[in-house]
């Protein structure tokens, strides 16, 4: 099977958003090293350490994917030591804000 490229994120991402009426993100190499920084730093756990108060990650991550105000996105990867792939995406403007709707 062939890999999936870090293009089809973004291209998934926007599939979800198209579908909760809010426009596509942009595909932006400026977020890249931060995202591939974040990835690199995971690859001894390959451990998601969120830090969002009350809300689970499942429920940030979706917010996160549609908030409208987000324009731009970089998704990058590791090989974790365990043999896992540890994925990240980096947004901006950056959503999930307390008190507020997504969209």
């Amino acid at each position: 099977r062939a890999q999936i490229s870090l293009q089809d994120f973004a291209n998934a991402h926007n599939v979800i958003r198209a579908k909760a009426g809010v426009g596509p993100l942009v595909w932006n190499q400026t977020l890249a090293s931060y995202a591939q920084n974040y990835a690199n730093k995971r690859i001894s756990d390959c451990k998601m350490e969120p830090s969002y108060g009350p809300y689970t990650v499942k429920t940030l991550l979706k917010a996160m994917v549609v908030w409208s105000k987000s324009v731009n996105l970089r998704c990058a990867r590791a090989k974790c030591a365990n043999g896992w792939v540890f994925v990240i995406c980096s947004y901006d403007t950056v959503g999930n804000v307390e008190g507020q709707r997504p969209y």
